[in-house]
C-alpha cells in the first residue's frame, strides 16, 4: 500500500488494492466509472505540478438486485462567501448501476446555473457555485438502483471535463493506452493524459464540439491480458451559419432557384427559418409564392419556382431562431479588473466596499482598444451565452413538465386517481379524460357498474392546442398539458417501446370521452396529436382509446328504439326510411344530454362503446402529421375535398356508406378516424362559419330569421329580450348547439355602426357593441335580458318586432 503526501488543500485520499494475486486487469464500465474527489481546479494544478495523490475507492461489487447502503458523507468545514464547494455522496454496498437524488432541508434539488448533480459509479458529486447565506441548511442524498443507465455524456461546449479510466480487479504494472474512434491513438502532446498506478484520466480544460465529440475507448493490459472500456462525448454547441452562395443572385424570369443553408459547426437537432425581406416565409401567410422548404440535418434548401419579379427581395437564413444576447447576460459572465488612481473618490459606507463616484466625475476617460474588444471575443464567452440560450428553453420546459411517477396524486384538483394507479398493477388501468365537468358528472353516474380500482377521471379545462404549431412557453404555461403528463407519468424524450418502459406509466390506456358530434371529434384528434408529436412509440402500443356515446336516438313507441353514433349513420338512415318524421327523435348535443340511467348503460355494454385506437402503418403517422402541421396545407385542401365529396356525391348517387362505428366495430385505425370522423369537424366548421351566397345567411343567422318571419303579427310587434329569442328560436328550429350560441348571432345582426351589417335587420335600443372595440360581444352577454332591438325583415311583407336585451 503507497499512500500519497497529504495536502492541505486536497482530500487526503487511499487507494486499497491487491498487490500479491496476477490477473488479467478488468476496468469499470461507463456506468460504474471511478470518479474523482476533487474539483477541476485542484485536478489542473495536479497536472502542472506534478503532485501525487490518492482517493479512497469504495467499491463493493455486488451483482444481485440488492438496495444501496451509503457510506458516510464527507465533513463540511465552514466555507467563505462567493466560494464553490463539492458535496460528495458514495455507497459502501448495493446494486449498480446506481443514480443519485440530492435534497436540501427536504426539497429535491435539480440542475441550475449555479448548482450541477454528476453521478458516476457509486460516487455523487453535488457542486454549487458562489455560495451565499442563502445556501445554508441540510443536505442529504438518497441513492436509487438504476437499470437504464445512459450510455453517452453529454456535455456543453468550453465546459471542463475529467474523463476516468480505472481499473476493478487485476495484477500490476498496468500499461494504459487511449484510442479515439477506435483508430486515433492518442498522445500526451495532443491531450492531458494522467496516468498512475491503477488509473488514467483525461483532462479537457475546455471541451470543443468539433475537436472533442466522439468515441473514447481506454484499454489496460498486463503481461497476463487486456481490457477495454468506451464512452462517448457529446459536446452540446450552438450551429454556425456557412455560406454556400454569393452573397447576389441574378436570375432569368420562370427558371427555378435553390438556394442552400447549412452549418459547419453545432450539435443536431437543428431548426432552420427562411425570412424575405425580414419578414419569414410561412406558405400559409404568403399564399401566391411558389416555393419549398427541405431542411436534413446540417443543410437547408429553399426552392423557388417559376421566378418572377416580385420574388426580388433580400433572402436570409436563420437556424434554431433568431438568438439575441442582453447585456445582463453578458455582463453576469465576465469579469473585468481596473487597476487605476481616482482623485477624490466617495464610496457607499465607511468599509469603502463600492465607489459610487460617476465615471464622468473622473479626471480622465477610460477607451477600451479595438485589441482589447478582439482579445475578449476570443475568450469563448458568446459561444458560451449562445449554447445556454438554446439549451434554457428547453431545460426549464424539462424541468417544469417532467413528472416522477408516484401511487397517489393529490396536488391535481377534479383528479379521480384510480385506486391502482402508480402501483404494480398499473398497466391494467385506464385514465378517462373527459371534456368539461359535466361529462365528468354523466362519468361518475356510470363508472359505478364497473371496476373503480382500474379507472381513473380527469376533466379538461377547455379545448386543447396544438402542440405542433405552439412554442415552448405557449406548452409550459397549458395546464390541461402538464396535469396530463403528470397523471400518466409520461416521461419526454422517452420512447417507450419495451414492457419495463410501459410500465413506468401511471396508467397503461388513455380513453377520450368526448361529446360524439364533429367538436368531440375535433378534441379527440388534438389529443392524439399531442400524444404522437412527443411519444410517437405510445400509439404503436394501442395506448389511446375512445368512449362513444350515441349522437341521436330514435323511438317508435315500445317498437323501434336504435341509436346512432354519427350524423351520416342518421341522415342515411333517415333517407331509407319512408316514415322518418314519424319517428321521436333526441339530438344529443353532448355528453350532459345522457341521464344517469343512460350513462349505466353505456359501461355496462362497455364491448360497444369503448373503441381503441390500432396503429397500422406510416400512412396513421402521414394521417396525423397531414391535418395538425401547417406544412401541407395544399395538401389538406385535397384531403378536405376528397371528404366533402365522400359526404355529399355517395349519398346522392345511391352508393353504400361505410360508417366508423359499425356494432362489430372493435377498434379503428389512426387514419380511418382521420378521414371519416376527424374531417366531420372541419365540413361542420366551415358550414357553420362561411355564408351561402343565396341568401347571405350562416345557419344560425337563418334560424334566427325564420322564426322572427314565422311569428304572428301580434307577437311581431311585441318587444323581446335577446336571450328570450334565443331560447325561442333555437326550441322552434330545432337549434342543436344551445340558445347561448345563438345570443352572439343575434347581437352582431344587431349591430349598426360603420363595417357591420349592410341590410339593417334589427332596431336596437341598448348596448350592442362599439366600433371602438370592434365590436367585441363578449362583455354583453350578461346583459342579454336588459337592452332593447327592434328587427325589420321585409320578405314578402314588413315585419317588425321590438328586441329587448
Amino acid at each position: 500500500m503507497r499512500n500519497a503526501t497529504p495536502n492541505p488543500l486536497r482530500s487526503f485520499v487511499e487507494f486499497n488494492r491487491t498487490t500479491t494475486t496476477t490477473t488479467t486487469p478488468s476496468l469499470s464500465r461507463d456506468e460504474s466509472q471511478t470518479l474523482l474527489n476533487f474539483s477541476l481546479e485542484d485536478a489542473f494544478d495536479y497536472i502542472e505540478s506534478y503532485i501525487f495523490f490518492a482517493l479512497i475507492i469504495l467499491i463493493s461489487f455486488v451483482h444481485s438486485d440488492e438496495s444501496p447502503v451509503l457510506a458516510k458523507l464527507y465533513s463540511i468545514n465552514e466555507q467563505t462567501r462567493g466560494s464553490d464547494i463539492v458535496l460528495t455522496c458514495n455507497v459502501a454496498k448495493g446494486s449498480k448501476p446506481l443514480r443519485f437524488q440530492w435534497f436540501k432541508n427536504g426539497v429535491e434539488l435539480s440542475n441550475t446555473g449555479r448548482s450541477t448533480i454528476e453521478n458516476k459509479d457509486i460516487f455523487s458529486f453535488f457542486t454549487l457555485r458562489n455560495i451565499d447565506s442563502n445556501d445554508v441548511g441540510n443536505y442529504s442524498s438518497k441513492p436509487i438502483l438504476n437499470k437504464f443507465p445512459a450510455s453517452e455524456i453529454n456535455l456543453s461546449i468550453n465546459s471542463s471535463y475529467i474523463l476516468p479510466c480505472s481499473i476493478s480487479s487485476g495484477s500490476t504494472s498496468i500499461f494504459f493506452e487511449w484510442y479515439k474512434d477506435d483508430h486515433k491513438k492518442l498522445s500526451s502532446t495532443e491531450y492531458k493524459i494522467v496516468i498512475y498506478d491503477t488509473m488514467s484520466s483525461i483532462v479537457f480544460k475546455r471541451l470543443n464540439s468539433n475537436d472533442d465529440t466522439g468515441t473514447y475507448t481506454c484499454n489496460a493490459r498486463n503481461v497476463h491480458g487486456t481490457d477495454s472500456i468506451t464512452t462517448k462525448l457529446v459536446i452540446q454547441d450552438a450551429p454556425r451559419i456557412s455560406k454556400l452562395f454569393s452573397t447576389e443572385l441574378n436570375q432569368s424570369e420562370g427558371s427555378v432557384l435553390n438556394i442552400p443553408c447549412s452549418v459547419i459547426s453545432g450539435s443536431t437537432p437543428l431548426s432552420f427559418k427562411w425570412f424575405k425581406n425580414e419578414q419569414e416565409l410561412l406558405r400559409h401567410r404568403n399564399p401566391e409564392l411558389s416555393y419549398q422548404i427541405k431542411t436534413d440535418n446540417f443543410l437547408s434548401f429553399l426552392t423557388i419556382s417559376k421566378l418572377k419579379a416580385a420574388d426580388s427581395g433580400n433572402y436570409s437564413c436563420i437556424k434554431n431562431g433568431k438568438e439575441k444576447l442582453k447585456p445582463d447576460q453578458i455582463r453576469n459572465r465576465l469579469w473585468v479588473f481596473v487597476n487605476c488612481f481616482i482623485e477624490n473618490e466617495t464610496f457607499d459606507s465607511r468599509t469603502k466596499e463600492m465607489m459610487i463616484l460617476q465615471s464622468e466625475n473622473f479626471a480622465f476617460k477610460c477607451v477600451l482598444s479595438e485589441k482589447f474588444f478582439q482579445s475578449t471575443m476570443k475568450i469563448g464567452i458568446f459561444d458560451s451565452i449562445l449554447s445556454w440560450i438554446r439549451f434554457k428553453p428547453q431545460t426549464e420546459m424539462d424541468e417544469k413538465l417532467i413528472p416522477k411517477k408516484r401511487s397517489k396524486i393529490i396536488s391535481i384538483p377534479k383528479l379521480e386517481d384510480a385506486y391502482d394507479a402508480g402501483s404494480m398493477n398499473s398497466l391494467e388501468c385506464t385514465l378517462i379524460v373527459t371534456e368539461g365537468d359535466s361529462a365528468h358528472t354523466i362519468v361518475n353516474s356510470g363508472i359505478s357498474v364497473v371496476n373503480r380500482n382500474k379507472f381513473g377521471i380527469f376533466p379538461l379545462n377547455g379545448k386543447f392546442i396544438n402542440v405542433r404549431e405552439a412554442n415552448k412557453k405557449q406548452i409550459m404555461g397549458n395546464i390541461d398539458i402538464k396535469c396530463l403528463v403528470e397523471i400518466l407519468g409520461l416521461k419526454y424524450n422517452m420512447k417507450y417501446t419495451t414492457e419495463e418502459s410501459m410500465k413506468s406509466l401511471r396508467y397503461g390506456r388513455l380513453m377520450i370521452m368526448t361529446d360524439q358530434d364533429p367538436d368531440g371529434a375535433h378534441i379527440t384528434g388534438l389529443i392524439i396529436n399531442f400524444i404522437h408529436y412527443y411519444w410517437p412509440t405510445l400509439i404503436k402500443q394501442n395506448f389511446i382509446e375512445r368512449f362513444i356515446t350515441p349522437v341521436i336516438k330514435v323511438s317508435n313507441g315500445s317498437s323501434f328504439n336504435h341509436a346512432f353514433y354519427s350524423l351520416a349513420e342518421f341522415k342515411d338512415w333517415k333517407q331509407k326510411t319512408w316514415n322518418s318524421n314519424s319517428y321521436h327523435t333526441r339530438y344529443y348535443k353532448g355528453l350532459a344530454g345522457s341521464s344517469p340511467h343512460e350513462a349505466k348503460e353505456y359501461f355496462l355494454d362497455m364491448k360497444r362503446h369503448r373503441i381503441t385506437f390500432r396503429y397500422d402503418n406510416k400512412e396513421d403517422d402521414e394521417s396525423i402529421e397531414l391535418v395538425f402541421s401547417m406544412e401541407k396545407l395544399e395538401a389538406k385542401k385535397q384531403w378536405l375535398i376528397k371528404a366533402m365529396e365522400e359526404r355529399y356525391l355517395k349519398p346522392e348517387n345511391g352508393e353504400k356508406q361505410n360508417f366508423l362505428y359499425n356494432p362489430e366495430k372493435q377498434d379503428i385505425s389512426f387514419k380511418e378516424f382521420i378521414y371519416k370522423d376527424y374531417s366531420e369537424y372541419y365540413i361542420e366548421d366551415n358550414i357553420r362559419s362561411i355564408s351561402i351566397m343565396t341568401d347571405g345567411f350562416k345557419p344560425g343567422q337563418r334560424k334566427v330569421i325564420y322564426f322572427c318571419i314565422q311569428r304572428n303579427d301580434d307577437d311581431a310587434n311585441r318587444e323581446v329580450k335577446v336571450a328570450q329569442l334565443a331560447a325561442l328560436a333555437a326550441e322552434f328550429t330545432s337549434y342543436n348547439h344551445g340558445e347561448k350560441f345563438l345570443m352572439p348571432t343575434i347581437i352582431k345582426m344587431g349591430q349598426n355602426f360603420v363595417g357591420t351589417n349592410n341590410l339593417t335587420l334589427f332596431q336596437t335600443q341598448g348596448q350592442f357593441g362599439l366600433r371602438l372595440n370592434g365590436g367585441s360581444e363578449e362583455r354583453l352577454y350578461g346583459g342579454s335580458d336588459e337592452s332593447y332591438l327592434k328587427l325589420l325583415v321585409i320578405i314578402r311583407k314588413r315585419l317588425s318586432c321590438m328586441l329587448i336585451k
